[in-house]
């Protein structure tokens, strides 16, 4: 099998749908591996196959947690997108992922005029001192730039 060329920071952006300045900052964060050779950055297809993997799985992973998850976050990026942010988008969608991921007894849903609300989806009785009891399901993040 004929060996693969390494791929530029071009190379990577395109396969990856993203910006040069994501692919770099995925570099220099570690979660894309890469390698310098003097000023430029350079990538193993390997390397962006298993990144891309690792992608997958972790979408998978939440989708199985709560359907709906992952239209969830498209509706999201599409809004991120439309207002110029689209290069912020995959660091938040992946602070999403982390965070429900750390938290799995939380849940988001999606509303077009707040984004996206991380919660508790079950009500929950708050009794609050000289007060009666109240039922909500209260969202302890909005996420929207």
């Amino acid at each position: 099998m004929a060996e693969e060329r390494a791929l530029t920071l071009k190379d990577v952006a395109a396969r990856l749908s993203v910006s040069e300045r994501t692919v770099l900052r995925l570099a220099e964060e570690r979660a894309l591996i890469g390698y310098k050779v003097g000023h430029a950055w350079r990538f193993e297809p390997s390397a962006v196959r298993d990144f891309v993997e690792k992608q997958q799985e972790e979408k998978q992973t939440l989708e199985e947690r709560q359907p709906g998850a992952n239209a969830i976050l498209d509706q999201e990026g599409q809004y991120w997108t439309t207002k110029g942010h689209v290069d912020e988008w995959p660091e938040t969608r992946q602070w999403i992922i982390n965070f429900l991921k750390a938290n799995p007894g939380l849940k988001m849903r999606w509303e077009p005029e707040h984004g996206i609300l991380i919660g508790i989806q079950e009500q929950i009785t708050v009794t609050v001192e000289n007060a009666s009891e109240k039922k909500h399901a209260p969202e302890l993040a909005v996420v929207r730039r």
